[in-house]
Parts: structure tokens; C-alpha cells; sequence
């Protein structure tokens, strides 16, 4: 289930390398448009309508109508040197139609696919006492034969992340509205709250055509996250 804008890239276009290096609810995957550079920072450069931005994370992967990435040396003579780890340029949605609203939501059940084999109490204890870090007088003093925790199975469980994302969209022939609403929870496969996500996004896109010399055009995004 895709939920930040970045993971839409993994997969969908040649050169491009989209990989995570945490798999904790929010974390932004990583973007290596041509490698690893030597400049600072490897990251490429995010322009979304128009206007340079060093994140993509809060734009939900519904408002965008279409990615496109510059990795050529023409980039570098568009944006300066800045564009020299690539260009990822986004396109939000704009107001089409005489009127419409749409909500789409999304459930999906996260659990982990496969648990490793780890040692139990009994175990544990003879790994550490053939090493010699600890006796058996040890043993018989901190142990009482009979716990056997499953720490795997006491740290991690199934859980939910739900998605709402709600629009509308008009236009006529003087201007167009795009108003967008949406709402994130993912909690993670970790038992309690330490790995839950949250992500409220709004986008209000609008353009009106005051003369035929003349068009006003505004381009707004919140977001709000924890």
C-alpha cells in the first residue's frame, strides 16, 4: 500500500533506486536518481508546481497527477548545481469537471511474514554456559527453570493502517478548484505506541481568469504529523 509520494517511484522508472531504511510508520523512503555523490548530499532536488522543496513526505500519493524526473545534464542548466543529484518534478492535481467529489479509503492488515527461530530460556542459558560467561551458580540464582519469554512474539502483533482521502474538483472556462483532504493512521507491527504514525494533509489548488490578460493562480498545501 503506498502512502508517501516517494514510494511511488520504487519500481516505475529505469536509473531510479528507492530503498527504506527503516521500516517504521512515516519513514521517508531514501531517492538516488544518479548515486551517490560527493557534493554533501546525495538527495535529489523536489519541485513541486513550480516551487523548490527538500521534501515530498506530506504530499498525500492521491493529490499528484503526474511524477517526472530529470537526471541529464539539461537539469543542471534549468535549476543550477543544485540539480546535480537529479530533478523530481510533481504535478498536483488541478479542478476538472462541473463538479465533483470522490472518497476513497483504504484498510490494510500488517503483520510480520516471517518470525526468525530464536533459542528458548533453556537454551540460552547452555549457549552462555559452554562460552564460560556464566556459571551455573549464576544460573541457579537468576533463573527459576520454569520463565520462557517469547520476546519476538511479546514485541510484535498484527495491526491496521487505515486511509481517508476525500476531494473535490470543478472547473469552468474563467478558473478551477481542487480542494483535498486526507487522514493516516498506520500503526506498526511493534505492540504499544512507540512506532504509530499519523498524517493530516490538506491541498487547495485554484486558478480564476479575471481578464483574458489576467489569471490568478494559488497553489496551498498543510500538513500536519506525529
Amino acid at each position: 500500500t503506498v502512502t508517501d509520494a516517494a514510494q511511488a517511484l520504487s519500481g516505475k522508472m529505469a536509473g531510479i533506486q528507492t530503498f527504506s531504511a527503516s521500516a517504521k510508520p512515516g519513514a521517508t523512503p531514501t531517492i538516488r536518481v544518479r548515486g551517490i555523490s560527493s557534493n554533501g548530499s546525495s538527495d535529489p532536488l523536489y519541485v513541486v508546481d513550480g516551487r523548490l522543496t527538500n521534501s515530498i513526505a506530506g504530499i498525500d500519493p492521491n493529490d499528484i497527477e503526474s511524477m517526472e524526473v530529470l537526471k541529464d545534464a539539461a537539469s543542471a542548466a534549468i535549476y543550477g548545481a543544485q540539480a546535480g543529484n537529479g530533478v523530481i518534478l510533481i504535478t498536483t492535481r488541478r479542478g476538472q469537471g462541473d463538479g465533483k467529489i470522490t472518497y476513497s479509503y483504504q484498510l490494510a492488515s500488517q503483520y510480520l511474514g516471517k518470525m526468525p527461530k530464536m533459542m528458548n530460556s533453556e537454551q540460552y542459558a547452555q549457549y552462555y554456559i559452554e562460552r564460560e560467561r556464566i556459571s551455573l551458580d549464576y544460573l541457579y540464582n537468576n533463573w527459576d527453570f520454569k520463565t520462557n519469554t517469547d520476546w519476538l512474539d511479546y514485541s510484535y502483533g498484527s495491526s491496521l493502517m487505515q486511509h481517508h482521502n476525500v476531494t473535490f474538483s470543478a472547473s469552468n472556462d474563467r478558473g478551477n478548484l481542487y480542494v483535498s483532504g486526507s487522514y493516516l493512521d498506520n500503526d506498526g507491527m511493534l505492540r504499544g505506541d512507540a512506532d504509530v504514525y499519523s498524517r493530516i494533509t490538506g491541498m487547495i489548488n485554484g486558478s480564476w481568469k479575471f481578464k483574458p490578460w489576467l489569471e490568478l493562480q494559488s497553489n496551498n498545501q498543510i500538513e500536519y504529523y506525529r
